[in-house]
């Protein structure tokens, strides 16, 4: 085969696939029973082409040097150029798979044609041609595709799921062979397996949940290894992280551990990274369950292992119930088991939704413990010595009193091995403890009075702690002093093995070793990281039997727990009171980035405790904006944006009072106003005020002392005249209780922006349908007309507009249940469905016209509805438009009018970039040149961003050509070079490089070009930003 004969094949190849995807899609448009097959095959096709696409480009760059290649490579192009070859292989099975499709739809058997045998046959066959066709170039341009796309590690870095790795790691580590498999071998169990259903186990704290749900998993793992359809998740609460206490935790979990088991669903994942702004706002539950419920249709079975349901948050309980049926009810193919304690919304829930439910206790559980300690006794070099008869007493003897509780019975063993004769073991058999309580209170009652605080400041820390602490910043929290002049006591360092010594039973140790690199070598540290040992630890300290014990001074009463924890932390930080900090002082003070990372939380939480300890003096004095201790707080942290990465050049913009008031501190709010600070003090110039901060935390008790202190409800901020309400709607999170709050108290439900109108509008524009719904309750009117440059091109004008633009389909039916007008249109952006058909949003288009709107309506500068959606250039939303005004239209046809509908009606800049229409681009910039490097309002994109983001390079290069400033950045510090490096567009760099873009330039996040191709593992744009660079 020629040259040009292994391009054209590759090329005729990538068209064929392109006819087939098309077909799938038409077939299966209106059959929604269809849609996992359709999804898996459609994506099985999409994954072909960019295989096929990737390969074109590594083909391209070889063909100029074929007698030079290196061996690899040669045998690569050989195998391409074969006319026998994969490429020819594949497009036979695409041509076969494309005529059977053509056949099927003739016949009308079109729900279940993705089923079909033969259908399946051709895509098994793709299938290999692919694993093949990627396989010839790893190790040498390319590696495997699926997994180094351009944008797959910023999408899981954004996703930043939790995992549970650790959890289940030390449950297997507690397992005794045996236990456990009177659960395993029960029909109750198989019966699970084999049908989709919510399962719940349940029992009393203590009886050995998590070590059962931790065996579930490894027969799961064991039993379904060779069954790559099959996927095995598992999510384990956890009362001491707060990381996994959150509903949005555990489904984020699950997408990445199903995206681990099948690449496929990396797809569903990227299309919810889309969905919220490609990152830049976090994913809602119910988008995580939308991709979720996409991404299980990749697998023939999904076996979901929860544990300590009680353990996440109590308001999340009765959600993550309704959940997991969800799951089991909606889902084909989901096996959920559930492991808790029978509490509360739990137990209420999943008494009436679990298929099946068992009560850990009885017999099976006796044979468990029994099993336990046979294990124990013979495995202790202790205890194995003692005589049969004494080893088969203690058996029997916990094995009658454990009621239950494996934890029980394990304290009792390790108290048993402390008994130095035959007298100690009859003595504590004699006097054992009735439950868990009775055992935590024997251990605290034999500290003495040097032990004790300690006892109490350990068992405090790490009953409330949000994170895991380790051993030293245990150490280094026990010399705080926050009311001494000194803040730190150097003679307060405890000895090794004080707490381990003290505490053993109560809190658990766990050893993590970590290598790093030296002057001497590899250095091993030790990091020694403590938790309570049991969430029933937390539950007794937490307890009255506690408050009644002879050992109530360890009882925990949470707001004064965290006002001792707010002290320490502020003392931490105000000991940095004398010079700036060097990252060494991290070191030298382990508790110092825990202190700062979490004062906040702990002063918040302390709020409702009315004997105040000096706290609030503290913080007065932490709060002087020009202190040391402020300065340095701030080179470890950012306390309002959470992020905890040291920076010894970040400064705070906000001042005192912004944090007082964001932290809901009324008491510090006072006194700082009485001591001269601005009520009304922006972060800079016209930026948000300390009304702003308190509306967004909902610190109601601070927004009531700024409004009795003089504040203005309706303070206007940048950019514009940005109103606390306007503010809150612009939040990632639901404020809607906020938003009630601001209007009851006079809150202007009117107040106009410039740059996004009334608050409504931007709460329609942000998505957030919970404010949305409370300013309709509290008298909105839907219809409120504002005109305003939300994207510094459509001009918006009321919130149905705003809706229906970006797809929000919940909002726009909220909005037209309050009364907003379907037929309302503007000069501009025409109806609401001409703003869905602009944008490219199908489903809220479909919607709209269920609703009734007019399909026929001619507004705006796009005239037609249909001509909208050819501006859109959305190929879904066409079709919709086109079957509802029953027209057909072909391929070339679309294409061609998407082209020129794009030429003739943008209307400015911004839009012609953004859609790649090169002729208006150059029309308007001989019209209107010195706007080419005008910036979005906020997002700070210019043309060429804005073409670059979109991949439009014949538009970059015009722009390029005609004097576009190839240095302008977005508010991110990227450049266009950093777009297109990030993007992995080869020849747009290429370009950009040879129009003298500046590829030493740095982002905000003191990045090149070239820092963000090596991120992101794209080896061609990297070697060609290091060439320019030599």
């Amino acid at each position: 085969m020629e040259v040009i004969g292994g391009v054209a094949s590759i090329i005729q190849l990538i068209e064929a696939t392109a006819r087939t995807i098309a077909v799938i899609r038409k077939l299966t448009a209106s059959h929604k029973n269809a849609r996992k097959e359709q999804a898996q095959a459609a994506r099985r096709l999409l994954d072909l082409s960019g295989i096929l696409g990737q390969i074109l480009a590594f083909y391209k760059t070889t063909e100029n040097d074929v007698d030079n290649l290196q061996p690899r490579v040669a045998n690569a192009r050989a195998s391409i150029e074969d006319e026998d070859g994969t490429v020819a292989h594949c497009m036979a099975h695409v041509q076969t798979l494309t005529s059977i499709l053509d056949q099927m739809a003739k016949e009308k058997r079109l729900v279940w044609v993705f089923k079909a045998e033969k259908v399946q046959r051709e895509l098994d066959f793709i299938r290999f041609d692919m694993e093949t066709l990627s396989s010839l170039l790893q190790n040498d341009m390319l590696v495997n595709i699926l997994a180094s796309r351009s944008d797959t590690h910023e999408i899981f870095k954004w996703l930043n799921a939790s995992t549970s790795t650790a959890n289940y790691r030390q449950a297997r580590q507690m397992h005794q062979p045996g236990t456990g498999e009177w659960l395993i071998h029960s029909s109750y169990y198989q019966e699970w397996k084999d049908e989709c259903q919510l399962t719940w186990i349940n029992g009393i704290s203590g009886c050995g949940k998590t070590v059962l749900a931790s065996t579930v998993v490894a027969e799961l793992q064991s039993d379904f290894q060779d069954k790559p359809d099959s996927a095995i998740c598992y999510f384990f609460f956890d009362f001491q992280d707060t990381r996994k206490q959150h509903v949005n935790s555990m489904l984020r979990s699950l997408l990445a551990q199903l995206a681990g088991q099948s690449e496929d669903v990396i797809w569903s994942i990227r299309q919810l990274y889309k969905a919220c702004s490609s990152g830049l706002d976090e994913p809602t539950v119910e988008q995580l369950l939308e991709a979720i419920w996409d991404a299980v249709n990749y697998f023939s079975g999904v076996f979901l292992v929860v544990d300590g349901l009680d353990e996440s948050l109590a308001t999340e309980q009765e959600s993550l119930c309704n959940i997991l049926e969800r799951m089991t009810q909606e889902l084909d193919s989901m096996h959920v088991i559930a492991f808790s304690q029978p509490t509360g919304h739990i137990r209420d829930r999943l008494t009436k939704a679990a298929h099946t439910q068992y009560r850990i206790e009885g017999e099976t559980v006796i044979q468990d413990i029994e099993a336990y300690v046979r294990e124990r006794l013979q495995g202790s070099d202790i205890m194995e010595s003692w005589s049969k008869e004494r080893l088969t007493d203690i058996g029997k003897r916990l094995s009658e009193s454990s009621n239950g509780m494996f934890r029980w019975v394990s304290l009792q063993l390790d108290e048993l091995e402390k008994c130095e004769n035959d007298r100690e073991v009859i003595t504590q058999l004699k006097s054992l403890p009735k439950g868990l309580p009775e055992t935590y209170g024997r251990i605290l009652s034999r500290l003495n009075d040097k032990q004790r605080p300690k006892a109490r400041h350990v068992l405090t820390c790490l009953a409330l702690t949000p994170e895991i602490i380790t051993l030293s910043q245990t150490h280094n929290s026990l010399q705080i002093e926050p009311d001494s002049i000194h803040r730190i006591a150097s003679d307060l360092k405890p000895v090794p093995g004080v707490i381990q010594n003290s505490l053993a039973g109560l809190v658990a140790f766990e050893h993590k070793y970590t290598t790093s690199k030296s002057e001497q070598g590899d250095m091993i540290e030790d990091s020694c990281e403590l938790r309570l040992a049991h969430s029933s630890v937390k539950d007794y300290l937490l307890s009255t039997l506690i408050r009644e014990s002879s050992v109530r001074e360890f009882s925990l009463d949470p707001p004064k727990g965290h006002l001792y924890m707010a002290k320490l932390c502020v003392g931490c930080v105000l000991y940095h009171n004398q010079a700036p900090i060097e990252r060494e002082a991290l070191r030298e003070n382990p508790f110092l980035a825990y202190a700062a990372r979490n004062l906040a939380l702990h002063t918040r939480a302390a709020n409702e405790c009315q004997t105040r300890d000096g706290l609030d003096d503290l913080i007065f004095e932490l709060f002087d904006f020009q202190s040391l201790a402020w300065k340095n707080w701030y080179r470890v942290c950012n306390p309002l944006a959470g992020r905890s990465v040291w920076d010894d050049r970040r400064t705070s913009k906000a001042h005192a009072l912004h944090h007082a008031a964001a932290w809901n501190l009324w008491r510090v709010v006072e006194k700082l106003l009485d001591n001269g600070h601005e009520i009304e003090k922006g972060m800079f110039f016209g930026a948000f005020r300390p009304i702003h901060f308190a509306a967004e935390n909902e610190s109601f008790e601070c927004l009531g002392v700024l409004l009795r202190r003089g504040a203005d409800i309706n303070s206007p901020a940048w950019p514009k005249k940005k109103t606390p309400l306007h503010h809150i709607s612009y939040h990632p999170m639901d404020r809607s209780t906020a938003a009630a709050w601001l209007i009851d108290h006079g809150a202007d439900l009117y107040a106009e922006d410039h740059w996004i109108g009334i608050p409504l509008q931007q709460a329609a524009h942000e998505g957030r349908l919970g404010i949305v719904q409370t300013m309709l309750n509290k008298g909105a009117n839907p219809n409120y007309r504002y005109e305003h440059d939300r994207i510094a091109s459509f001009h918006f004008e009321f919130p149905l507009q705003c809706a229906a633009y970006w797809g929000l389909v919940g909002i726009t039916e909220a909005l037209l249940n309050s009364g907003a007008d379907i037929h309302a249109a503007s000069n501009h952006l025409g109806t609401a469905l001409h703003a869905a058909a602009i944008n490219g949003q199908a489903e809220a288009a479909a919607f709209l016209i269920a609703r009734g709107a007019n399909i026929t309506a001619h507004a705006g500068i796009c005239g037609s509805v249909l001509d909208a959606a050819y501006y859109g250039a959305s190929r879904k939303t066409i079709d919709v438009i086109l079957s509802r005004l029953s027209r057909e239209e072909d391929d070339e046809t679309i294409a061609r009018k998407i082209e020129e509908i794009a030429e003739a009606k943008c209307f400015n800049l911004f839009e012609a970039a953004r859609r790649g229409a090169v002729k208006k681009i150059i029309t308007l910039l001989d019209e209107q040149g010195g706007k080419i490097n005008d910036r979005v309002l906020l997002t700070g994109e210019t043309p060429i961003i804005l073409a670059a983001k979109k991949g439009h390079l014949k538009a970059v290069e015009v722009l390029a050509e005609r004097g576009a400033n190839l240095q302008s950045r977005d508010r991110l510090g990227k450049r266009a070079l950093h777009v297109a490096a990030r993007r992995n567009d080869v020849k747009m760099v290429e370009m950009l490089l040879e129009h003298s873009a500046d590829m030493e330039i740095r982002d905000d996040g003191d990045k090149t070009a070239l820092n963000d191709a090596e991120d992101e593992g794209h080896v061609e744009v990297a070697d060609l930003l290091r060439s320019y660079k030599k």
